[in-house]
């Protein structure tokens, strides 16, 4: 099995971020004192603000799942904008709970397919999480339960959507970190792909074999699929209570 090295965040991201945590506190009636201070009165830096604003803000969209529901696509962009790639989970579980893992994940979709770099990025940050954890009757052999190959079953046609305009917004980017995001979302292996998406699938992969070290990820899926990063989401031991 490949070894793969740390994915690292993107770039700072805060400047387009916090203001729309702004809106958040103030749609969810959170003090703002706390979160834009530390415990001694100093002023937190950007960094620190928005993760401290991104916890206030998942906790309170978590226990009121009507007013997520109501400015989910506020909410939605600002998950797409955050700047930590495992907090962002602090916003997409209440996106989950509020809008259902399908509708959540076609508009992250469609934010890859139509976004701004920065849009496109943070949508592959949030598709994994996005995704639903799978549940195994075996463990060690990963089979699954019934229930979880349901569900997986269901969102196939959207695994396969994210594979194809991951692939397509990889080679019509010449931005090298949105690049970098966009390959963590595709296969360079031709078995995934219908026909008519053969040509971009090798224009992708002589784009990564020219930059082997920015792509080595995604020269390791040459002639095998890669696991889905759309869904199924992180896997879930089987219980082992009575």
């Amino acid at each position: 099995m490949a070894t793969f090295s740390y994915i690292p965040d993107p770039p700072d991201r805060g400047t387009d971020f916090e203001p729309l945590l702004d809106e958040l506190v103030a749609i969810f009636h959170l003090d703002p004192t706390p979160l834009t201070s530390w415990p001694n009165g100093e002023t937190a830096n950007q960094y620190s603000r928005c993760e401290k604003k991104r916890w206030a803000v998942g906790k309170a969209a978590s226990q009121d799942l009507a007013t997520t529901r109501e400015h989910a696509p506020l909410v939605l962009r600002a998950t797409v904008h955050d700047q930590c790639r495992s907090g962002i989970r602090q916003l997409v579980d209440p996106l989950i709970s509020a809008l259902g893992y399908r509708p959540l994940q076609e508009a992250l979709i469609d934010y890859v397919e139509t976004g701004n770099d920065a849009e496109k990025i943070g949508a592959t940050m949030a598709m994994y999480p996005a995704g639903p954890g799978m549940r195994y009757l075996n463990w060690e052999k990963r089979i699954l339960t019934p229930e979880s190959i349901a569900l997986r079953d269901s969102l196939a046609d959207l695994r396969d959507r994210y594979r194809a305009v991951c692939l397509h917004a990889f080679v019509t980017s010449k931005a090298p970190e949105t690049r970098h995001a966009l390959s963590l979302g595709f296969t360079l292996d031709p078995t995934a792909y219908p026909p008519e998406l053969l040509q971009e699938l090798d224009q992708a992969r002589r784009v990564a074999e020219a930059n082997p070290d920015s792509y080595e990820r995604l020269l390791q899926t040459l002639g095998r699929e890669q696991p889905d990063h759309a869904t199924p989401g992180p896997a879930v031991p089987p219980d082992t209570g009575a």
